[in-house]
């Protein structure tokens, strides 16, 4: 038992040693679980938000596509709504 919590100690450890290098040590879960959506570093801004979800809805929209991936346009969709909530107020201030 003791091993695996040392196990699962050392992976939070490595796990905030890589957040606190790749600038994401600020942000909340979801706001990386949407920065991860999207496919963009953590320690991207506003403008850079913006181009990638332009560019994916350009590729996954319902209408540009054949085959009709709803849930892929939808995940898309809301960690932008999200990320234009939190990291555009902050950009804006």
């Amino acid at each position: 038992m003791f091993e695996s919590i040392l196990k699962h100690l050392k992976a939070v450890a490595q796990q905030s040693k890589e957040a606190y290098l790749e600038g994401r040590y600020d942000l909340d879960e979801v706001s990386q679980k949407a920065l991860d959506e999207l496919g963009l570093p953590y320690h991207c801004n506003f403008a850079q938000v913006k181009k990638r979800y332009f560019e994916l809805c350009r590729e996954f929209h319902p209408d540009m596509q054949q085959e009709i991936d709803n849930a892929r346009f939808l995940r898309i969709k809301d960690a932008y709504e999200h990320l234009r909530a939190t990291i555009g107020k902050k950009g804006a201030q």
